[in-house]
């Protein structure tokens, strides 16, 4: 569901070694002499065949089935990841590797209700592990992905509250105040966020948390202090890659308070300098508005109020696609969308229907079938780091 707005944990820094052939039989001679006996016996012609059966089952087995499940896994052959995981569990459910193998098995699920139960399988079963707070991590990922913000902010306080050493600490406090944003509860993301700024230990970027803090004064219509927030990151990390960003909302914050002159000299500078940017892309079309003349209405002008006869649409056929996001600011949702259509994806928005929802969702691709969106889902995964839902979608 960092950090374009979603940060999920994949497998993939994982390294992936496998010593050559002649290592892996040194190494087993050496730790087990009985294998040693057993191979020369079995040259003798004299092998008892208990003992090459008993040989099928030792250790060095587990290992190179992990090894290979790890390996098929980050090279994105998730379908033979998948196989090689449960053969793995099958054969080795006990195996000091179980929870690692379970938590691949889940992030490879792309229908994320299956991936919440899975996660929540793998907490209860090795609940003193560091794979049950990375999975705490995800359920509060999915939670913020399907807009249940109460629900994932319960499960990043698990975290920040039960594993204070682990990685997953400072994401989990920063996708708390990011949630609190989502649910626009302004207030308190401000004391947050503030309270994240000031810890010195914080392994979160501080270009991230002045976005994030300017985000929030906009949320509040505060457009002085956000103006303050994006020129302290432009002014004190000119290299950050957040910078074209926070140009792009200085222009906006400046345009709230009526400085329309300072927001387009801003506009035309995110055009210029960072033409390639979704940023300029954005900047262009805020230009556009500004510089276009108002039409003037006059009284013989105003049409007659009379609502158009429209044709009724054929019907449309259903299709299945992948929900990589859901906002409740429409220019969160656009950025997510922009973002992905530049890398070459087909990009929806779904926007706010209501009574029903007040998200905007971001889905991408349009497929027949649900085995062909649970592919691309897999592909975003690994790829672009989001969290994915495979939804069907009735036009």
């Amino acid at each position: 569901m960092l950090y374009s707005h979603f940060l999920t944990f994949s497998l993939s820094h994982f390294p992936a070694f496998r010593p050559s052939g002649f290592l892996c039989v040194l190494c087993a001679f050496v730790v087990n002499p009985f294998l040693l006996c057993s191979c020369l016996l079995l040259i003798a012609g004299i092998a008892n065949p208990i003992i090459a059966a008993d040989d099928n089952v030792s250790p060095a087995t587990e290992e190179e089935l992990y090894r290979q499940c790890r390996s098929v896994y980050t090279s994105g052959q998730f379908a033979d990841a998948d196989q090689c995981i449960e053969k793995f569990l099958s054969r080795y459910p006990e195996s000091d590797h179980a929870g690692e193998m379970l938590f691949m098995r889940a992030f490879l699920r792309p229908d994320i209700s299956a991936s919440i139960g899975m996660y929540r399988s793998l907490i209860e079963k090795y609940p003193n592990s560091k794979w049950a707070a990375k999975s705490l991590f995800q359920l509060g990922q999915c939670y913020y992905l399907q807009g249940k913000y109460s629900e994932a902010l319960d499960e990043y306080g698990k975290i920040i509250v039960s594993y204070p050493d682990d990685e997953v600490y400072w994401p989990a406090r920063y996708w708390k105040c990011r949630t609190l944003i989502a649910k626009n509860d302004y207030a308190e993301a401000l004391v947050a966020l503030r309270s994240l700024e000031s810890d010195d230990s914080a392994e979160i970027g501080r270009d991230i948390i002045l976005m994030s803090l300017g985000e929030c004064y906009i949320g509040m219509k505060d457009y002085k202090n956000a103006e303050a927030s994006y020129r302290s990151l432009i002014d004190t990390m000119p290299d950050s890659q957040r910078v074209p960003s926070a140009y792009l909302l200085l222009a906006k914050s400046l345009q709230s308070q009526d400085k329309v002159q300072e927001a387009k000299k801003l506009y035309q500078k995110v055009i210029k300098d960072y033409r390639q940017s979704i940023a300029a892309q954005q900047a262009q079309r805020h230009l556009s508005s500004l510089t276009q003349p108002k039409p003037v209405v006059t009284k013989r002008d105003v049409p007659k109020t009379v609502e158009p006869i429209q044709k009724s649409p054929a019907k449309s056929e259903a299709y299945f696609s992948i929900q990589v996001g859901a906002f409740s600011r429409k220019n969160n949702a656009d950025s997510l969308a922009g973002r992905l259509r530049k890398k070459g994806y087909s990009v929806d928005v779904a926007r706010p229907i209501p009574g029903k929802s007040r998200l905007h969702k971001v889905r991408v691709g349009k497929f027949k079938t649900k085995s062909g969106a649970a592919n691309m889902a897999r592909r975003l995964r690994k790829n672009e780091k989001l969290p994915t839902e495979v939804v069907k979608v009735t036009p």
